[in-house]
């Protein structure tokens, strides 16, 4: 666990339905200050954890040979669609870029 906030997109492959797992949900929300699921394979997370602390969290509450990929956001230069009426995930979206755009910001030595 570290002090600064990121994003992370989080990707999964299960073996059945993600309404079959009841505590999943739960244990992305325990990972997380704040996220989005996105659909039932992808899911967006802001987290003071490390992308391995987040795929532990989950794998926990999903069988052994699940797939599951944590990439933080930050690694690509992401672009995300207009998202239509989806008012959430525009506003997780645009408050998730600007407090990792902040952390980011903070770690630069000036030229």
């Amino acid at each position: 666990m570290n002090d600064e906030l990121g994003l992370y997109a989080v990707l999964t492959k299960l073996e059945r339905s993600i309404q079959e797992y009841p505590t999943l949900l739960g244990a992305i929300a325990a990972a997380a200050k704040a996220h989005w699921v996105v659909t039932d394979s992808t899911c967006l997370v802001l987290s003071e954890l490390t992308a391995k602390e987040i795929r532990d969290n989950i794998s926990s509450v999903v069988e052994e040979n699940a797939m599951i990929f944590v990439l933080p956001a930050d690694m690509i230069d992401a672009h995300w669609t207009p998202m239509g009426s989806n008012r959430y995930g525009r506003e997780f979206v645009k408050q998730a870029f600007i407090a990792s755009e902040k952390i980011r910001n903070s770690n630069r030595r000036p030229l």
